[in-house]
């Protein structure tokens, strides 16, 4: 029965105050002294501590004060207390007073550590930083862009100076969307306002198509003035058939002229000249008519040699102009 109830007793006694003191009676008067001495020091100690974290000073952003130095100083107070990385930058935030609600909202919603916490604050409140912050803005703002410029490229340079920024102040989606958009054309910022937008990356996929648009219109055009300017030379090449007048008289029609070459026929001379083209007549009786006012008078004596040189030649006249001929010379010789 002791066996079972040896366990219950024994922290009775342990718990028991009365128990305690009787224990520490019997403990060596070195042992006590020392021990007490000990456990004194560090609750002196523990208050000297808690007092010294009730009474850190502020920080309000005031030129008077030194992020830095001020840094340094409640982390000393930290290390002696023992308070953990964790514990530093929760009670650190609790620190701080007149600054930006959203600022402290956006760093304690990232949860950083202790080093990164520090980081942010120089960063944030430091003297030396507040040019670098304002040149950064700046540098957003201006940023355009420019013709035939990759939307990607465009894209990633405004997110990259908006995270450049954002070490020292936070830049949310709505101003990156807003920055994106003020630095586009206004051509296609008037087919971005039509809608809003909830990220950057909703807006970049439109700008993308945007894009496709606008490179398959330059294509079709320039494919366009590349036939258009082919077509040119060929329409100068080809001649434009033309008819050649010659002056006459006022009184006779413009007719075409052509060039005729020497010709032998019933006995006439045609000159190398331009003569005027009259079309044969159908009828072939007028053919077979003498022309009185081409042909040259033939006398006695001419037709005599005429009539031995169309002997002596081997060029004979037409059969049907033989026997005019042979009629008139003998009316001649008779005469």
């Amino acid at each position: 029965m002791i066996d079972q109830y040896s366990s219950i007793t024994t922290k009775q006694v342990l718990t028991d105050p009365l128990v305690n003191t009787l224990v520490s009676s019997c403990m060596t008067p070195q042992q006590y002294t020392s021990s007490s001495s000990d456990s004194l020091a560090m609750k002196a100690h523990h208050v000297l501590v808690l007092e010294d974290l009730k009474t850190l000073p502020r920080f309000t952003g005031e030129e008077s004060q030194s992020i830095s130095s001020w840094l340094e100083e409640i982390e000393l107070v930290y290390d002696k207390a023992f308070i953990t990385d964790n514990d530093k930058s929760y009670r650190t935030l609790k620190l701080l007073s007149n600054i930006d609600d959203k600022w402290l909202e956006f760093i304690r919603r990232q949860k950083l550590d202790w080093n990164d916490l520090k980081r942010k604050l120089i960063s944030r409140f430091e003297r030396k930083k507040e040019p670098s912050r304002i040149e950064l803005e700046d540098a957003i703002r201006n940023r355009c862009y420019h013709d035939n410029e990759p939307m990607h490229h465009y894209y990633s340079d405004i997110m990259r100076q908006c995270d450049l920024l954002e070490e020292e102040y936070p830049v949310s989606d709505r101003h990156r969307i807003d920055y994106i958009i003020r630095g586009l054309p206004d051509s296609i910022q008037d087919q971005l306002l039509i809608r809003e937008y909830s990220t950057p990356k909703e807006l970049l996929e439109v700008l993308q198509k945007i894009e496709e648009r606008r490179k398959r219109t330059n294509f079709e055009q320039h494919v366009t003035s590349i036939d258009e300017n082919a077509l040119l030379p060929i329409a100068r090449a080809t001649p434009m058939l033309q008819t050649t007048f010659l002056p006459t008289n006022n009184f006779q029609s413009n007719t075409p002229f052509v060039q005729q070459s020497k010709r032998y026929g019933n006995n006439t001379f045609h000159n190398n000249q331009l003569q005027q083209y009259r079309p044969p007549s159908r009828s072939s009786s007028n053919y077979n008519q003498q022309r009185t006012r081409q042909q040259r008078p033939i006398q006695c004596q001419e037709s005599r040699s005429d009539g031995r040189a169309l002997q002596s030649n081997k060029l004979k006249p037409p059969q049907h102009l033989q026997s005019s001929l042979k009629s008139k010379s003998n009316k001649c010789f008779t005469d």
